[in-house]
């Protein structure tokens, strides 16, 4: 079987955790899928930084938040406000900076469609958006960004194929608001049955979504 098509672009891939999650785990658990297989994540091909607030208070020691949340809020589509957003932001859009194809998943997928509407990933051709709520305190980028026709702003020079993955049984970012996010940032969708997750395993919708990141790889 050939290679896949990042590894024969000898491209870089962007992968961004989930609040709870960090880094390295998250760039392991991708790599050693079946997913990971037919996409082409290496270890020594991926970056995979993590978010910079500790939840150690929450009893999770290794785990890493992109942002804090205001009293009162328990989701970030809840809040008005992202405490530290901007140090999120700043790290992952210079860990991304040259990568072809860029991952995220729930709060990275939502840091994701911030730096894809904003203009952060210059190189990226493929954005994978799984099971992102609705970024409420940057909404006005992503309207920004569909009021352009979703033409590349800031320092990029590529207008990236966006697959946004959500799921009905999702029960911590509802469909409802992965699809407003689409929306906005326009792209293909992927529904799975899987609920808050990516398609990781042998299946049918985890070999859709590796056919269209390999194929779009090659546009």
């Amino acid at each position: 079987m050939p290679d896949p098509v990042l590894v024969r672009r000898n491209g870089k891939a962007l992968l961004l955790h989930g609040r709870g999650g960090n880094g390295p785990s998250f760039s392991s658990r991708l790599r050693q899928s079946h997913l990971g297989e037919r996409i082409g994540l290496r270890e020594e091909n991926v970056v995979s930084p993590s978010g910079s607030v500790g939840l150690s208070h929450e009893g999770n020691a290794e785990g890493r938040a992109w942002w804090e949340f205001p009293e009162g809020a328990t989701r970030s589509y809840e809040a008005d406000e992202w405490i530290r957003s901007d140090e999120a932001i700043e790290i992952a859009a210079t860990a991304g900076s040259d990568c072809e194809l860029c991952i995220g998943f729930s709060q990275g997928a939502m840091l994701l469609a911030v730096l894809i509407a904003q203009g952060r990933l210059p190189r990226c051709r493929v954005a994978v958006i799984a099971g992102a709520g609705w970024p409420r305190p940057f909404a006005s980028d992503l309207e920004a960004y569909k009021g352009r026709g979703g033409r590349p702003v800031g320092g990029s020079a590529v207008n990236p194929s966006i697959l946004h993955v959500t799921s009905a049984a999702d029960l911590i970012n509802p469909k409802s608001q992965a699809l407003e996010v689409h929306g906005l940032l326009g792209g293909d969708v992927l529904e799975h049955a899987r609920g808050h997750s990516v398609p990781l395993q042998e299946g049918e919708d985890t070999d859709a979504l590796a056919q269209y990141v390999n194929l779009r790889l090659c546009d």
